[in-house]
């Protein structure tokens, strides 16, 4: 059944290259239960992983999908999953699965195998793990297609090419998982799971190559922040968490206080 559904979008979506140069793609594609036809224009451009590894991808420059269009694609992924869809973005041809889930951008289209600068060596961002509690990203392997975890197990984020982003479960998705991956930052933080009313201290394990940025959650205090140090103290207690930000894309470690 799931090919069916996925034979199934790609008839409904069609797409053609109509011009190429060496720093311009021109693209038509065409939503056939709409019948919205549309020329997208992306520039060629080059962004950088959290440890300074290039990667080449697309910058949108213009078109997209009319706001009638936009609304039936979600009624159409409905029809296939039901409730157990909810929508995070309205679909877009400005942005993929991998460019948001690696790259946390909603303006890049990153094609395979660009996405593989983010998990291999050298210099890799993120490393593969049987862990999924701890794991944030997801890799589909020759389904083309990445995605993020979220704190509920085996439901996921992720940008369905140019359609919406969505939640969903494991298996609610146009996409195989017969080689799905979990991938956890090459970054962590450690340090003490309880912020006592004393202060605790927090370092970053194999840190960035790029610079970053100490952030915390409201009922948190920083304190000294030196290079890979940081300190912070709890004014309210309750759950808590101290992150490191590179890019927009986030280390998170989970507190309690």
């Amino acid at each position: 059944m799931k090919s069916i559904k996925y034979i199934l979008s790609i008839i409904l979506l069609f797409g053609a290259i109509i011009v190429s140069s060496a720093q311009t793609y021109q693209y038509q594609y065409l939503w056939q239960r709409t019948n919205d036809s549309i020329t997208v224009t992306y520039s060629t451009t080059t962004i950088t992983t959290p440890h300074n590894k290039s990667v080449t991808v697309w910058q949108w420059v213009s078109g997209d999908w009319s706001s009638g269009t936009k609304t039936d694609m979600v009624s159409y992924y409905q029809g296939q999953y039901g409730n157990r869809l909810t929508l995070e973005d309205a679909a877009t041809v400005k942005y993929n699965c991998h460019a948001w889930a690696w790259a946390g951008s909603t303006t890049h289209w990153m094609n395979s195998p660009e996405e593989q600068n983010y998990f291999s060596s050298p210099n890799q961002s993120y490393t593969s793990t049987v862990n999924t509690a701890v794991a944030t990203k997801l890799w589909y392997g020759s389904a083309d297609h990445s995605a993020n975890t979220t704190s509920t197990p085996s439901y996921f984020i992720s940008k369905w090419g140019r359609s919406p982003r969505f939640r969903h479960w494991v298996n609610d998705s146009p996409y195989s998982t017969s080689s799905l991956t979990y991938y956890q930052g090459m970054s962590s933080i450690t340090g003490s799971d309880c912020v006592c009313t004393s202060g605790s201290s927090y370092t970053v394990n194999n840190p960035p190559a790029k610079s970053y940025t100490w952030t915390q959650s409201y009922n948190l205090t920083p304190g000294a922040t030196s290079g890979n140090f940081y300190a912070a103290n709890v004014n309210i207690s309750g759950e808590g968490w101290v992150a490191i930000s590179v890019d927009g894309v986030e280390y998170v470690k989970n507190l309690f206080g």
